[in-house]
C-alpha cells in the first residue's frame, strides 16, 4: 500500500495489491530526475574542471566577484568576470570566463553550449592586466571580443613597450584576428626609443 504524507494527515493513495501501476511509475520518475540530477552535476563538475584551480577556489569560497557586467577596457581595477555573450555568432550566448593571470596577464576562456553542457572552444590570453571587451563594434550585427597587447615589435622593454588594439572573430574553427591598430603614435615611439637609449647610459 502506497501513502502521501502531509504533516500528521496521511491519504491513502491507491491498495498496491490492486494497482501497483502508479507505484513503478513513481519510482522510475523518481529513479530518472535523481539521474538528470547527477548527470547535471557532472556536467558542471566538468566546466569547473576546465577553469583555473584558482579561479575555481575563490568561487567556491565566495571571493570572487562573478558578474555579467562587462569590464571595459579603460578599467585599471577590475574583477575576474563571468558574462554571456554570443561571440561566435550560432544563435546562442557564450559564456566568458576571465580573470587576472600570471604576473600582469589576462586571460579568456570560452565555453559554447554544445549537447546540453558547456564546452571550451577556445582560450585567448594577453600580456597586460586589461580586459577583453564583446560588442558590435563595426555595426555588422556580429559580436566580436576587443583587446589589448604590448607591442614586442618595437623592441622596447616591459617598462616602456607601447600597447596596440585588436578585435578578434569567430571564422568558423577559431577566433582570428580581423583589425589591429597601434595605441602610440609614430612620434611617441621615437621618444620612447629616445628614452630607452639615455637609460642605457
Amino acid at each position: 500500500m502506497c501513502r502521501c504524507e502531509k504533516g500528521q494527515d496521511s491519504v491513502m493513495i491507491f491498495d498496491f495489491i490492486n494497482t501497483g501501476t502508479s507505484c513503478l511509475v513513481g519510482y522510475f520518475i523518481a529513479l530518472w530526475q535523481n539521474r538528470r540530477s547527477d548527470k547535471g552535476s557532472r556536467t558542471l563538475q566538468a566546466t569547473f574542471d576546465a577553469l583555473p584551480q584558482q579561479f575555481v577556489e575563490a568561487l567556491k569560497k565566495g571571493n570572487l566577484s562573478v558578474s555579467t557586467k562587462q569590464p571595459h577596457l579603460e578599467d585599471d581595477d577590475w574583477p575576474s568576470v563571468v558574462s554571456f555573450a554570443d561571440v561566435d555568432n550560432d544563435g546562442k550566448q557564450e559564456m566568458l570566463v576571465q580573470y587576472l593571470s600570471g604576473a600582469h596577464g589576462n586571460s579568456l576562456q570560452i565555453f559554447g553550449w554544445r549537447n546540453h553542457e558547456y564546452v571550451q572552444i577556445a582560450r585567448i590570453g594577453v600580456g597586460v592586466p586589461v580586459p577583453f571587451e564583446f560588442g558590435d563594434f563595426v555595426g555588422d550585427g556580429k559580436i566580436d571580443i576587443l583587446g589589448k597587447e604590448s607591442d614586442w615589435d618595437t623592441g622596447l622593454p616591459y617598462s616602456l613597450v607601447p600597447r596596440y588594439s585588436f578585435r578578434l572573430r569567430w571564422n568558423g574553427q577559431e577566433f582570428a584576428e580581423v583589425w589591429r591598430s597601434n595605441d602610440y603614435t609614430s612620434e611617441e615611439l621615437a621618444g620612447l626609443r629616445e628614452r630607452m637609449s639615455s637609460e642605457s647610459k
